[in-house]
Formats: C-alpha cells, structure tokens, sequence
C-alpha cells in the first residue's frame, strides 16, 4: 500500500517528538513535506532510479528556443525526437565546436540534426533547434520535478522506504523550526539513503542497466532518406 501524505505527516511529527504537538501546524508540515519529498526526488535521480519521464511535442516555427514542460520545474531533458510519418528520429546534444556551423546553415535541411538545454530565467527550461527549422514536431522527452502533496490521501509512489526518507528529512525541518539540530535525525536519514541508493540498479532484477549510444556508424547526409535519423555531414563528422 503507498505512502500518503497524512502517513507521511504522522512519521514526521512521531520522528520530531511533535505528536502531542500542534507546531508545525498541519498546513506548515505540507510545505516541510512537499520541500523534503522534491529534495528526496532529486536524490533518486542522482543515484540512478530510472524515475519515469513526460513528453510534450513542439512545432517548430522559427522561435529561438521552445519552452518545456510549460515552464513549470524540470529535473532533466532526457532525450529529443524528430518527427515523421510516425518514425523518430533522435537528435544529438549539440556539439559546441560546430556551433557557428549548425546556427549558419538554414537551407538544404527541413530537420534539426542537434538541440541544446538551457534554464531561461522567463521560460524555465527551454531547448534550441539546430540549425534552425520553421516547421517539423518535435518530441521532447523530460524528468519532471514531483508536483507535491496537496490532500492527505496523496499517495507517495516512490521506492520503498523513500516515504521514510521524507518524513525523516520533513522532521529535520520542524525540529529546526523549534531551535533543534536534528542531528541525530540526519545521521539516520544518511544512512537510510545509502541502503535506497545501492537499490537503485535492482528495480529491474533481470537486465543490467545499459548506457544509451546515440553515436551514428556513419553521417547522414541532409538529402539522405530518413533511415538511420538526422545526422550532420557539413565536413563528414560530428
């Protein structure tokens, strides 16, 4: 059975010695919680839980960059697609020694062959297109940051013992909020995060984990049909 945020709040307080207590309020643990849960979210991320990913499809319209995930958190792009007649094709991160190549070459391609991430202050996480289209979708796959509690039924999904890992971390939080430093809670919180950690491989027990290669045998041409996806051969490398 999940986790929820009111199970959550209940290890919380029991962990800061707060469950005769009131301080926090409820609504003031929400905030410590939904804070400690995002903190726990990136620490699987970090130590390689394969965390499951979003994606939204762009339009390319000759904008400079293309907002992801409608500006709200991201935690990682992952990968980008081109798409047609229902075949993807990936793109590579684009490699900084041809990036005057790639920002000056406009015509003889109707794709992106390379996109590049960034954090735009306005838009949040946003990518670029290169060279740059006026049509085509494009897929991007993303690792969204966790939205966060809002009822106390929320169920909490993650590996097992992480819900632990948020109350204790919660705990820390309120216990500094009454003068406390929680020491010993952070000793207990380390080491329950190195017994999540070294699970992170084991959530399939029957395939090692595999780096992904999206190196190409050989460049594509930009008149080339589209088997092996977009490649750039403006000097025959990448």
């Amino acid at each position: 059975m999940a986790a929820t945020l009111l199970s959550i709040r209940t290890l919380a307080r029991v962990r800061a010695d707060q469950d005769a207590s009131t301080f926090p309020t409820d609504a003031q643990y929400l905030t410590l919680i939904n804070t400690s849960a995002q903190e726990v979210w990136y620490e699987l991320l970090q130590a390689g839980w394969p965390l499951d990913f979003s994606s939204t499809t762009i339009t390319a319209n000759g904008a400079a960059t293309y907002q992801v995930n409608s500006g709200n958190p991201v935690a990682g792009v992952r990968a980008v697609w081109y798409l047609q007649a229902g075949q993807f094709f990936e793109l590579r991160r684009m490699n900084p020694g041809k990036e005057a190549q790639l920002r000056s070459t406009t015509s003889g391609f109707n794709y992106a062959m390379a996109y590049e991430v960034r954090l735009s202050p306005t838009q949040g996480t946003v990518v670029e297109l290169f060279p740059p289209q006026t049509s085509g979708s494009y897929r991007v796959d993303f690792v969204p940051e966790f939205a966060g509690f809002v009822n106390d039924t929320d169920p909490w999904y993650g590996p097992s013992r992480t819900d632990e890992l948020i109350a204790l971390k919660a705990a820390m939080k309120a216990a500094r909020k009454e003068g406390n430093t929680a020491q010993d809670l952070n000793a207990e919180y380390q080491e329950l995060l190195q017994k999540v950690i070294n699970q992170a491989g084991w959530l399939d027990m029957r395939n090692a984990p595999q780096i992904r290669d999206v190196s190409m045998t050989s460049p594509r041409s930009a008149f080339d049909y589209q088997v092996a996806g977009p490649g750039w051969s403006g000097d025959g490398s990448w």
